[in-house]
């Protein structure tokens, strides 16, 4: 989803590394948008709190999680569609985005992260003086 304001650019994964053997899922994303924030709704089934990671290094916002495989004593799997892996997408910010306040939160497998908007400076006419 494009915002008018483009306050969030999806950045592209162009495949994965290879210190990476395990899989690398792009989790699918929902945008939303109100007058104060832009929420991002991350669907990345298996992650807790313990195994994702959302980092902000300049204006790339970077979420990360890994999935490990789930084993259940006395029992083998006989069909799985969800496998150990690595999640990762990115996005950048405009400068609309308050940086001191992105929260996140995750629940269920599906990560929310909440990033304010912030008013873009006024422009404003600077009196020059004589020296």
């Amino acid at each position: 989803m494009a915002t008018n304001q483009q306050e969030l650019q999806e950045k592209t994964e162009n495949g994965r590394s290879s210190a990476q053997p395990e899989k690398l899922y792009v989790p699918d994303v929902d945008v939303f948008e109100t007058d104060q924030n832009i929420v991002i709704l991350a669907a990345m089934p298996g992650v807790s709190e313990n195994s994702v990671e959302v980092t902000l290094d300049k204006n790339i916002l970077r979420i990360e999680g890994s999935v490990e495989a789930t084993h259940f004593d006395g029992y083998s799997p006989a069909y799985v569609e969800y496998e150990e892996g690595h999640y990762r997408r990115s996005f950048t910010l405009s400068d609309r985005i308050d940086r001191d306040k992105i929260e996140a939160s995750v629940h269920n497998g599906m990560l929310s992260l909440t990033l304010a908007k912030t008013d873009l400076p006024q422009a404003r006419k600077i009196e020059v003086q004589a020296a």
